[in-house]
């Protein structure tokens, strides 16, 4: 079963994480402000991420282990995890944005294991360092990667 447009109507747990977790490294399509455009994937900690590697080594190094929780997501995860918010009867119900309007699906935004011993204070010391800030207030494992300086906007 493919995933797009049509979302996941009667598309089960089981085989959405079963699709979540076969994707192949490489071209997808992300989404800015709801329009489409082409990123690179590569996968860590069995998560999509387009940016994220050197920070996670500068982390390492300093004996912090960093660990992608989510990272890009596609129209078809958006859709689903939003539909589990708005109807609270899946992933907890937790917080997510209408389709084509995620951080996640724009390729910036990874959710990392901040809640872990040290991590997130080194996030806090460092993050920014490697273009990551954290950008969602009461979300302290929520980074997106912005490059030298975050927007002005952080909320």
């Amino acid at each position: 079963m493919t995933m797009g447009a049509v979302g996941v109507v009667g598309f089960g747990i089981y085989q959405l994480a079963h699709w979540w977790n076969h994707r192949a490294d490489g071209l997808a399509t992300g989404y800015a402000n709801g329009e489409p455009f082409e990123l690179v994937l590569v996968t860590v900690d069995g998560k999509p991420v387009e940016t994220y590697l050197r920070m996670r080594q500068a982390a390492a190094a300093a004996g912090v282990r960093l660990k992608v929780v989510s990272g890009f997501r596609s129209m078809g995860e958006q859709e689903y995890l939003h539909r589990c918010h708005v109807s609270g009867r899946c992933n907890n119900g937790n917080f997510a944005e209408q389709p084509g309007y995620s951080k996640h699906q724009s390729g910036r935004a990874l959710d990392l294991n901040a809640r872990a011993a040290g991590v997130h204070a080194w996030l806090v010391d460092h993050a920014g360092e490697h273009g990551f800030y954290e950008m969602v207030s009461g979300e302290p494992w929520h980074w997106e990667f912005w490059g030298r300086s975050p927007p002005q906007s952080v909320g």
